[in-house]
């Protein structure tokens, strides 16, 4: 998977050496929950700590475009990798697209690819019919309260 993304973004295949170990596994961890608070907005704090930006280095060429990459550690390839990403979506306004699943059992993060930007939920099927059909029953018990209590008792 990382190799497709590799091809896909870019990025050399010798870029990726150097596979993430147990060690990394609390900084990865922390990074994912740096994205989903970037994605949501919230826990500036949290976001700026797991996304330490001295993983992205910048270098001019002979044509003056800036070119960003990282290296180090794997854990800092990852984190500068991820920041890379995240600043060329905002870059070419795909960043807005990132959203988070409205149903709160999945909040799942996912890429709205509808013409109109509109989607709320992660998967349809799973997600919004589960929230649906539980608020139609609620909508319906309520009814049928409201209907007990309006009756005469005599």
């Amino acid at each position: 998977m990382t190799s497709a993304w590799a091809a896909a973004a870019g990025v050399p295949a010798a870029a990726l050496a150097g596979p993430l170990g147990s060690a990394d596994l609390d900084e990865v961890v922390a990074l994912r929950a740096a994205v989903f608070a970037a994605v949501t907005g919230s826990d500036a704090a949290e976001t700026d700590q797991a996304l330490d930006p001295t993983s992205v280095e910048a270098a001019i060429d002979a044509h003056g475009v800036v070119h960003l990459s990282s290296g180090g550690r794997a854990s800092d390839l990852l984190r500068g990798r991820v920041l890379i990403e995240m600043y060329n979506a905002q870059l070419i306004g795909t960043w807005r697209r990132l959203k988070v699943c409205h149903n709160a059992r999945c909040h799942e993060v996912f890429f709205d690819q509808s013409k109109n930007n509109s989607r709320t939920w992660f998967d349809t099927a799973a997600c919004a019919n589960a929230l649906n059909l539980r608020a139609y029953r609620e909508r319906r018990k309520a009814a049928r309260f409201s209907d007990l209590s309006e009756r005469d008792p005599g």
